[in-house]
């Protein structure tokens, strides 16, 4: 085969749109008076950027999180990128423990990841945002 047709082979799913490009980099912080929606919206882009340090310091801590971190369909290790984001005001959360303050953020998505069988809707979901000394963190991927 000839360097041409490599090219356009390889171009092929790029010009179908059915190939999403990672994009690994470190995300800034947000300023510890985020909102939640803000929290929300850094911590998808720390995981899609595969920046560990960030998505972990803005989850609560002591909880468990493998499911984020180590599953092969969890965000850290499926979630390539996402698109059209949109972030919704926040609600009460009801599965808050006792003398917790939290809230719920919806979102919705258009998800890229490597093991995903959606059908190209747009992913929605509530992500569970903590106020943990002042600052909202999110309380894991499986809280929604």
């Amino acid at each position: 085969m000839t360097f041409r047709v490599w090219c356009y082979l390889l171009a092929l799913p790029l010009m179908a749109g059915c190939v999403c490009v990672p994009s690994r980099h470190e995300v800034a912080m947000p300023p510890a008076n985020a909102t939640p929606q803000e929290v929300v919206t850094v911590w998808l882009e720390a995981m899609t950027a595969k920046d560990s340090e960030t998505a972990l310091a803005l989850m609560v801590p002591g909880e468990d999180h493998s499911m984020e971190f180590e599953h092969s369909q969890g965000p850290f290790k499926n979630w390539i990128d996402i698109s059209g984001l949109e972030v919704g005001e926040p609600y009460e959360a009801i599965d808050c423990e006792p003398g917790e303050q939290c809230v719920r953020v919806p979102v919705s998505f258009k998800l890229c990841a490597h093991e995903f069988t959606g059908d190209g809707d747009p992913w929605t979901h509530p992500f569970t945002v903590q106020n943990e000394g002042g600052r909202w963190l999110v309380k894991g991927y499986g809280s929604g």
